[in-house]
Protein backbone atom coordinates (compact mmCIF):
# COMPACT_ATOMS: atom_id res chain seq x y z
CA UNK A 1 0.00 0.00 0.00
CA UNK A 2 1.69 3.20 -0.71
CA UNK A 3 0.67 6.60 1.18
CA UNK A 4 -1.41 9.07 -0.72
CA UNK A 5 0.46 12.17 -1.91
CA UNK A 6 -2.98 14.27 -1.79
CA UNK A 7 -3.53 13.75 1.68
CA UNK A 8 -1.95 17.43 2.50
CA UNK A 9 -2.87 19.34 -0.81
CA UNK A 10 -7.02 19.54 0.41
CA UNK A 11 -8.52 20.55 3.66
CA UNK A 12 -10.24 17.78 4.92
CA UNK A 13 -13.80 20.06 4.83
CA UNK A 14 -16.57 19.48 7.43
CA UNK A 15 -18.80 18.17 4.84
CA UNK A 16 -16.37 15.23 3.45
CA UNK A 17 -15.69 14.68 6.91
CA UNK A 18 -19.61 14.03 8.14
CA UNK A 19 -20.46 11.95 5.02
CA UNK A 20 -20.95 8.53 5.55
CA UNK A 21 -18.25 6.73 3.46
CA UNK A 22 -20.39 4.20 0.95
CA UNK A 23 -18.66 0.69 2.79
CA UNK A 24 -20.14 1.55 6.24
CA UNK A 25 -23.70 2.12 4.13
CA UNK A 26 -22.96 -1.06 2.92
CA UNK A 27 -22.38 -2.92 5.66
CA UNK A 28 -24.95 -2.01 7.46
CA UNK A 29 -27.02 -3.10 4.46
CA UNK A 30 -25.37 -6.47 3.57
CA UNK A 31 -25.18 -7.22 7.64
CA UNK A 32 -28.98 -6.82 7.98
CA UNK A 33 -30.04 -8.95 5.48
CA UNK A 34 -27.45 -11.51 6.59
CA UNK A 35 -29.13 -11.58 10.43
CA UNK A 36 -32.50 -11.80 9.33
CA UNK A 37 -31.27 -14.24 7.55
CA UNK A 38 -29.08 -16.51 9.77
CA UNK A 39 -31.88 -15.91 12.33
CA UNK A 40 -34.72 -17.38 10.27
CA UNK A 41 -32.75 -20.47 9.87
CA UNK A 42 -32.14 -20.94 13.49
CA UNK A 43 -36.24 -21.09 13.78
CA UNK A 44 -35.89 -24.93 13.19
CA UNK A 45 -33.41 -25.38 16.29
CA UNK A 46 -36.63 -24.45 18.89
CA UNK A 47 -37.12 -28.09 19.02
CA UNK A 48 -33.76 -28.63 20.45
CA UNK A 49 -32.64 -25.58 22.65
CA UNK A 50 -30.33 -27.60 24.69
CA UNK A 51 -27.98 -27.64 21.24
CA UNK A 52 -29.44 -24.14 20.58
CA UNK A 53 -28.44 -22.13 23.51
CA UNK A 54 -25.22 -24.23 23.45
CA UNK A 55 -23.94 -23.45 20.36
CA UNK A 56 -24.87 -19.54 21.15
CA UNK A 57 -22.67 -18.89 23.92
CA UNK A 58 -19.84 -19.05 22.10
CA UNK A 59 -21.01 -17.03 19.31
CA UNK A 60 -22.51 -14.30 21.97
CA UNK A 61 -18.85 -14.60 24.01
CA UNK A 62 -16.98 -13.59 20.16
CA UNK A 63 -18.64 -10.51 19.11
CA UNK A 64 -19.52 -9.17 23.16
CA UNK A 65 -15.70 -9.29 23.53
CA UNK A 66 -15.29 -7.47 20.22
CA UNK A 67 -17.95 -4.36 22.10
CA UNK A 68 -15.43 -4.41 25.49
CA UNK A 69 -12.30 -5.25 23.32
CA UNK A 70 -13.23 -1.85 21.69
CA UNK A 71 -14.33 -0.18 24.74
CA UNK A 72 -10.65 -1.11 26.86
CA UNK A 73 -8.50 -0.13 23.21
CA UNK A 74 -10.43 3.69 24.08
CA UNK A 75 -9.41 4.09 27.14
CA UNK A 76 -6.31 2.68 26.66
CA UNK A 77 -6.03 5.52 23.66
CA UNK A 78 -7.17 8.16 26.10
CA UNK A 79 -4.09 7.09 28.37
CA UNK A 80 -1.73 6.65 25.95
CA UNK A 81 -2.12 8.85 22.78
CA UNK A 82 -0.85 8.25 19.47
CA UNK A 83 -1.73 8.85 15.81
CA UNK A 84 -3.28 5.28 15.57
CA UNK A 85 -5.72 6.12 18.36
CA UNK A 86 -6.69 8.88 16.37
CA UNK A 87 -8.00 7.67 13.65
CA UNK A 88 -9.26 4.85 14.80
CA UNK A 89 -10.87 6.74 17.73
CA UNK A 90 -14.29 6.61 15.90
CA UNK A 91 -14.05 3.53 14.78
CA UNK A 92 -13.51 2.09 18.62
CA UNK A 93 -16.42 4.41 20.46
CA UNK A 94 -18.52 2.47 17.79
CA UNK A 95 -17.60 -0.85 18.69
CA UNK A 96 -17.85 0.25 22.35
CA UNK A 97 -21.92 1.71 22.18
CA UNK A 98 -22.74 -1.71 20.87
CA UNK A 99 -22.95 -3.02 24.33
CA UNK A 100 -25.85 -0.71 24.35
CA UNK A 101 -27.81 -3.84 22.77
CA UNK A 102 -26.08 -6.51 24.39
CA UNK A 103 -27.87 -6.97 27.70
CA UNK A 104 -30.82 -8.15 24.74
CA UNK A 105 -28.12 -10.77 22.97
CA UNK A 106 -27.74 -12.13 26.64
CA UNK A 107 -31.08 -12.50 27.50
CA UNK A 108 -31.31 -16.42 25.57
CA UNK A 109 -28.21 -17.31 28.03
CA UNK A 110 -30.35 -16.36 31.19
CA UNK A 111 -33.38 -18.47 29.42
CA UNK A 112 -31.25 -21.30 29.01
CA UNK A 113 -29.31 -21.17 31.67
CA UNK A 114 -30.07 -25.23 33.07
CA UNK A 115 -29.00 -25.99 29.77
CA UNK A 116 -24.89 -24.31 29.94
CA UNK A 117 -24.76 -24.36 33.91
CA UNK A 118 -24.61 -27.69 35.68
CA UNK A 119 -24.89 -25.51 39.04
CA UNK A 120 -28.46 -24.00 37.93
CA UNK A 121 -30.03 -27.28 37.16
CA UNK A 122 -31.73 -28.79 40.12
CA UNK A 123 -32.08 -32.15 38.02
CA UNK A 124 -28.40 -32.56 37.49
CA UNK A 125 -27.20 -31.77 41.05
CA UNK A 126 -29.99 -34.10 42.41
CA UNK A 127 -28.19 -36.49 40.23
CA UNK A 128 -24.44 -35.98 41.08
CA UNK A 129 -23.45 -36.00 44.16
CA UNK A 130 -20.24 -34.73 43.69
CA UNK A 131 -21.84 -31.37 41.90
CA UNK A 132 -23.88 -31.32 44.71
CA UNK A 133 -20.93 -30.86 47.23
CA UNK A 134 -18.61 -28.29 44.98
CA UNK A 135 -22.56 -26.49 44.12
CA UNK A 136 -23.45 -26.47 48.34
CA UNK A 137 -19.82 -25.16 48.74
CA UNK A 138 -20.07 -22.22 46.15
CA UNK A 139 -23.30 -21.79 46.42
CA UNK A 140 -22.69 -17.73 48.06
CA UNK A 141 -21.55 -17.05 44.86
CA UNK A 142 -23.27 -19.29 41.88
CA UNK A 143 -26.98 -19.23 42.62
CA UNK A 144 -29.89 -17.45 39.64
CA UNK A 145 -30.35 -14.35 41.13
CA UNK A 146 -26.99 -13.44 42.08
CA UNK A 147 -25.54 -14.39 38.84
CA UNK A 148 -27.70 -12.25 37.21
CA UNK A 149 -27.49 -9.07 39.54
CA UNK A 150 -23.89 -9.53 38.17
CA UNK A 151 -24.82 -9.46 34.56
CA UNK A 152 -26.86 -5.95 35.20
CA UNK A 153 -24.00 -4.54 36.69
CA UNK A 154 -21.51 -5.48 34.28
CA UNK A 155 -24.13 -4.13 31.19
CA UNK A 156 -24.76 -1.26 33.32
CA UNK A 157 -21.11 -0.17 33.85
CA UNK A 158 -19.89 -0.47 30.30
CA UNK A 159 -22.62 1.21 29.42
CA UNK A 160 -21.93 3.95 31.69
CA UNK A 161 -18.25 3.95 30.83
CA UNK A 162 -19.45 4.06 26.99
CA UNK A 163 -22.15 6.49 26.79
CA UNK A 164 -19.77 8.99 28.93
CA UNK A 165 -16.84 8.51 27.10
CA UNK A 166 -18.56 9.25 23.94
CA UNK A 167 -20.20 12.27 25.38
CA UNK A 168 -17.15 13.78 26.31
CA UNK A 169 -15.83 12.93 22.44
CA UNK A 170 -18.18 14.28 20.98
CA UNK A 171 -18.42 17.91 22.98
CA UNK A 172 -14.65 18.06 22.57
CA UNK A 173 -15.66 17.70 18.20
CA UNK A 174 -18.04 21.05 19.40
CA UNK A 175 -16.60 23.28 21.51
CA UNK A 176 -12.52 22.62 20.74
CA UNK A 177 -12.21 22.46 24.89
CA UNK A 178 -9.23 20.43 26.01
CA UNK A 179 -10.91 20.04 29.27
CA UNK A 180 -12.99 17.21 27.73
CA UNK A 181 -9.69 15.43 26.56
CA UNK A 182 -8.63 15.57 30.23
CA UNK A 183 -11.88 14.18 31.50
CA UNK A 184 -11.54 11.38 29.10
CA UNK A 185 -7.56 10.71 30.07
CA UNK A 186 -8.43 10.81 33.56
CA UNK A 187 -11.76 8.67 33.30
CA UNK A 188 -9.70 5.81 31.33
CA UNK A 189 -7.08 6.17 34.06
CA UNK A 190 -9.36 4.51 36.64
CA UNK A 191 -11.75 3.02 33.81
CA UNK A 192 -9.04 0.80 33.08
CA UNK A 193 -8.36 -0.60 36.31
CA UNK A 194 -12.06 -1.07 36.95
CA UNK A 195 -12.46 -2.86 33.48
CA UNK A 196 -9.87 -5.28 34.64
CA UNK A 197 -11.97 -6.29 37.79
CA UNK A 198 -15.37 -6.55 36.04
CA UNK A 199 -13.87 -8.47 32.67
CA UNK A 200 -12.34 -10.84 35.25
CA UNK A 201 -15.53 -11.87 37.14
CA UNK A 202 -18.06 -11.71 34.01
CA UNK A 203 -15.33 -14.02 32.81
CA UNK A 204 -15.32 -16.16 35.70
CA UNK A 205 -19.38 -16.15 35.89
CA UNK A 206 -19.67 -16.60 32.17
CA UNK A 207 -17.02 -19.15 31.14
CA UNK A 208 -15.43 -20.42 34.10
CA UNK A 209 -18.07 -21.09 35.80
CA UNK A 210 -19.88 -23.72 33.11
CA UNK A 211 -17.58 -26.38 35.08
CA UNK A 212 -18.10 -25.67 38.46
CA UNK A 213 -15.47 -28.24 39.40
CA UNK A 214 -12.42 -26.20 37.77
CA UNK A 215 -10.35 -22.94 38.33
CA UNK A 216 -7.83 -21.09 36.90
CA UNK A 217 -6.04 -17.89 38.09
CA UNK A 218 -5.24 -16.30 34.68
CA UNK A 219 -8.74 -17.36 32.95
CA UNK A 220 -9.72 -13.34 33.58
CA UNK A 221 -6.43 -12.35 31.75
CA UNK A 222 -7.26 -15.00 29.03
CA UNK A 223 -10.70 -13.22 28.46
CA UNK A 224 -9.12 -9.67 28.60
CA UNK A 225 -6.27 -10.23 25.73
CA UNK A 226 -9.05 -12.44 23.60
CA UNK A 227 -11.52 -9.55 23.92
CA UNK A 228 -8.58 -6.79 22.65
CA UNK A 229 -7.25 -9.28 20.09
CA UNK A 230 -10.64 -9.65 18.55
CA UNK A 231 -11.47 -5.99 18.38
CA UNK A 232 -8.14 -5.54 16.83
CA UNK A 233 -9.18 -7.76 14.29
CA UNK A 234 -12.34 -6.36 13.20
CA UNK A 235 -10.78 -2.57 13.42
CA UNK A 236 -8.69 -3.83 10.91
CA UNK A 237 -10.96 -5.21 8.49
CA UNK A 238 -13.38 -2.25 8.88
CA UNK A 239 -10.19 0.64 8.42
CA UNK A 240 -8.47 -2.06 5.44
CA UNK A 241 -12.19 -0.99 3.95
CA UNK A 242 -12.39 2.66 4.77
CA UNK A 243 -9.44 4.05 4.08
CA UNK A 244 -9.77 4.15 0.59
CA UNK A 245 -12.68 7.07 1.03
CA UNK A 246 -13.14 10.00 2.78
CA UNK A 247 -11.93 11.18 5.00
CA UNK A 248 -9.48 8.26 5.48
CA UNK A 249 -8.22 8.95 2.14
CA UNK A 250 -7.05 12.01 3.10
CA UNK A 251 -4.98 10.86 6.28
CA UNK A 252 -4.15 7.65 6.45
CA UNK A 253 -1.29 6.00 5.19
CA UNK A 254 1.29 3.34 5.34
CA UNK A 255 2.70 3.94 8.36
CA UNK A 256 -0.79 3.99 10.01
CA UNK A 257 -1.83 0.04 8.95
CA UNK A 258 2.36 -0.97 9.89
CA UNK A 259 1.51 0.43 13.66
CA UNK A 260 -1.53 -1.76 13.19
CA UNK A 261 -0.13 -4.82 12.47
CA UNK A 262 2.03 -4.24 15.23
CA UNK A 263 -0.68 -4.04 17.89
CA UNK A 264 -1.83 -7.08 16.06
CA UNK A 265 1.31 -8.73 16.46
CA UNK A 266 1.71 -7.68 20.35
CA UNK A 267 -1.58 -9.31 21.02
CA UNK A 268 -1.17 -12.50 19.06
CA UNK A 269 2.25 -12.72 21.49
CA UNK A 270 0.28 -12.04 24.36
CA UNK A 271 -2.15 -14.48 23.38
CA UNK A 272 0.01 -17.47 23.02
CA UNK A 273 2.13 -16.01 26.56
CA UNK A 274 -1.03 -15.88 28.78
CA UNK A 275 -2.17 -19.46 27.05
CA UNK A 276 1.47 -21.00 27.44
CA UNK A 277 1.45 -20.06 31.02
CA UNK A 278 -1.74 -21.14 32.47
CA UNK A 279 -1.09 -24.82 30.64
CA UNK A 280 2.30 -24.79 32.70
CA UNK A 281 1.04 -23.47 35.82
CA UNK A 282 -1.72 -26.73 35.77
CA UNK A 283 0.76 -28.95 34.79
CA UNK A 284 2.94 -28.23 37.27
CA UNK A 285 0.55 -28.37 39.96
CA UNK A 286 -0.49 -32.14 38.76
CA UNK A 287 -4.19 -31.34 40.86
CA UNK A 288 -6.70 -33.23 39.62
CA UNK A 289 -9.68 -30.27 39.58
CA UNK A 290 -7.19 -28.55 37.29
CA UNK A 291 -6.08 -30.78 35.30
CA UNK A 292 -9.03 -32.83 33.99
CA UNK A 293 -9.98 -29.82 31.70
CA UNK A 294 -6.81 -30.14 29.63
CA UNK A 295 -6.78 -33.62 29.56
CA UNK A 296 -10.65 -33.06 28.20
CA UNK A 297 -8.61 -31.44 25.35
CA UNK A 298 -6.18 -34.38 24.56
CA UNK A 299 -8.05 -37.08 23.42
CA UNK A 300 -9.24 -37.87 20.06
CA UNK A 301 -10.38 -35.16 17.36
CA UNK A 302 -9.73 -32.41 20.33
CA UNK A 303 -6.49 -33.19 20.70
CA UNK A 304 -5.94 -32.13 16.79
CA UNK A 305 -8.17 -29.37 17.26
CA UNK A 306 -5.38 -28.22 19.97
CA UNK A 307 -2.59 -28.14 17.95
CA UNK A 308 -4.67 -25.95 15.16
CA UNK A 309 -4.90 -23.93 17.41
CA UNK A 310 -1.45 -23.83 18.29
CA UNK A 311 -0.51 -23.66 14.80
CA UNK A 312 -3.07 -20.91 13.01
CA UNK A 313 -3.69 -18.89 15.98
CA UNK A 314 -0.20 -18.42 17.13
CA UNK A 315 2.48 -19.45 14.95
CA UNK A 316 1.40 -19.06 11.79
CA UNK A 317 0.31 -15.10 12.08
CA UNK A 318 2.83 -14.43 14.28
CA UNK A 319 5.75 -15.74 11.68
CA UNK A 320 3.90 -13.90 8.89
CA UNK A 321 3.30 -10.20 10.93
CA UNK A 322 6.88 -10.11 10.86
CA UNK A 323 7.03 -8.55 7.65
CA UNK A 324 6.98 -5.02 7.54
CA UNK A 325 5.72 -4.74 3.91
CA UNK A 326 2.95 -6.96 4.87
CA UNK A 327 1.93 -4.85 7.67
CA UNK A 328 1.89 -1.88 5.43
CA UNK A 329 -0.49 -3.55 2.80
CA UNK A 330 -3.94 -2.84 4.13
CA UNK A 331 -5.58 -5.75 2.21
CA UNK A 332 -3.05 -7.89 3.05
CA UNK A 333 -3.16 -7.08 6.66
CA UNK A 334 -6.67 -7.70 6.39
CA UNK A 335 -6.48 -11.36 5.37
CA UNK A 336 -4.30 -12.01 8.47
CA UNK A 337 -6.36 -9.92 10.53
CA UNK A 338 -10.10 -11.88 9.61
CA UNK A 339 -8.18 -15.92 9.65
CA UNK A 340 -7.34 -14.32 13.40
CA UNK A 341 -10.54 -13.68 13.94
CA UNK A 342 -12.42 -16.52 12.47
CA UNK A 343 -9.90 -18.49 14.82
CA UNK A 344 -10.81 -16.42 17.29
CA UNK A 345 -14.07 -18.75 17.38
CA UNK A 346 -12.61 -21.55 16.85
CA UNK A 347 -10.78 -20.68 20.54
CA UNK A 348 -14.00 -20.22 22.18
CA UNK A 349 -15.05 -23.02 20.89
CA UNK A 350 -12.73 -25.24 22.12
CA UNK A 351 -12.55 -23.89 25.36
CA UNK A 352 -16.61 -24.53 25.67
CA UNK A 353 -17.56 -27.36 23.86
CA UNK A 354 -16.08 -30.13 25.54
CA UNK A 355 -17.55 -29.24 28.36
CA UNK A 356 -20.93 -30.26 26.45
CA UNK A 357 -19.38 -33.15 24.86
CA UNK A 358 -16.70 -34.93 26.70
CA UNK A 359 -16.99 -38.24 25.12
CA UNK A 360 -15.83 -37.18 21.18
CA UNK A 361 -15.49 -33.65 19.31
CA UNK A 362 -18.50 -32.55 16.97
CA UNK A 363 -19.84 -29.67 15.21
CA UNK A 364 -23.27 -29.02 15.09
CA UNK A 365 -25.32 -26.87 12.30
CA UNK A 366 -25.94 -24.43 14.87
CA UNK A 367 -22.39 -23.97 15.82
CA UNK A 368 -21.46 -22.45 12.51
CA UNK A 369 -24.69 -20.94 11.89
CA UNK A 370 -24.81 -19.12 15.41
CA UNK A 371 -21.76 -16.61 15.00
CA UNK A 372 -23.05 -15.80 11.32
CA UNK A 373 -26.38 -14.29 12.58
CA UNK A 374 -25.17 -12.89 15.83
CA UNK A 375 -22.54 -11.22 13.86
CA UNK A 376 -24.85 -10.12 11.46
CA UNK A 377 -26.65 -8.54 14.30
CA UNK A 378 -23.66 -6.91 15.32
CA UNK A 379 -22.41 -5.57 12.67
CA UNK A 380 -25.48 -4.10 11.67
CA UNK A 381 -25.48 -1.72 14.53
CA UNK A 382 -22.07 -1.38 14.96
CA UNK A 383 -22.30 0.29 11.05
CA UNK A 384 -25.29 2.22 12.56
CA UNK A 385 -23.27 3.85 15.81
CA UNK A 386 -20.47 4.62 13.10
CA UNK A 387 -22.68 6.47 11.15
CA UNK A 388 -23.77 9.04 13.65
CA UNK A 389 -20.50 10.80 13.77
CA UNK A 390 -17.88 12.28 11.51
CA UNK A 391 -15.35 9.50 10.94
CA UNK A 392 -12.03 11.83 12.19
CA UNK A 393 -12.12 13.88 15.54
CA UNK A 394 -11.62 17.94 14.64
CA UNK A 395 -10.09 19.39 17.30
CA UNK A 396 -7.60 17.28 19.07
CA UNK A 397 -3.67 18.67 17.98
CA UNK A 398 -2.25 14.97 16.99
CA UNK A 399 -4.87 15.51 13.62
CA UNK A 400 -2.58 18.47 12.13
Amino acid sequence: MSAHPSAHEEPVTAAAVSQTPAPVVNLRRIAGLVALAASAATLTGYSNPQQLVQSYLPAFLLWFGVSIGCLSMLMIQHQSGGHWGILLRRVFEAGARTIYFMPLFFLPILLGMAYLYSWADPVRIAADHHLAEVVHKKGAYLNVPFFTARAIFYFAFWALMARTLTSFSWKYDETGDREYAEKMRRMSGWGLLAQALVITFAGVDWGMSLDPHWYSTIWGILFMVGQALSAWCVCIMVVSRLYTHAPLSRVATSTLFHDLGKFLFAFVMLWGYVNLSQFLIIWSGNLPEETTWYLDRSKGSWRTLTFLLVGLHFFLPFFTLLSAGLKKNASRLAVVAGLLFSLRFVDLFWNIAPIFKHEHFSVHPFDLLMPVAVGGAWLYLFARQLERAPLLVKHDPQVH
